[in-house]
């Protein structure tokens, strides 16, 4: 059984190994529950890369992380480890540029 780290590493290794060209942005888009929103929020506005933090009428969070020309993995390991330790309840987390994977923190955990 994988833990909630080797599942994450497995996924963002496997499709996020090669460094973007500098040329290229990729967009993430976060959803966690409204209690990790907060603190959610105030780590990410420490790092470069997090251009926008805001609330959505459908959605309580949507975070989206722009990188270029690095490895996708700490970013968004980081993010994904910050919203488990905050929270009993995940929302999904998605990646929505490349359709790379789709999955919900709790689907980690299992």
């Amino acid at each position: 059984m994988f833990t909630f780290t080797d599942r994450v590493m497995k996924i963002f290794t496997q499709t996020s190994d090669k460094p973007l060209s500098p040329e290229l942005f990729l967009k993430y888009t976060f959803q966690v529950e409204e209690s990790v929103c907060k603190e959610l929020e105030d780590y990410l506005v420490t790092i470069p890369s997090v251009i926008e933090v805001f609330n959505s009428p459908n959605i309580n969070k949507i975070v989206y992380v722009q990188e270029i020309n690095q490895y996708v993995t700490p970013t968004f390991y980081h993010i994904l480890v910050l919203a488990k330790q905050r929270s009993e309840k995940y929302g999904q987390v998605f990646i929505n540029e490349g359709h790379i994977s789709e999955f919900t923190l709790k689907e980690l955990q299992q």
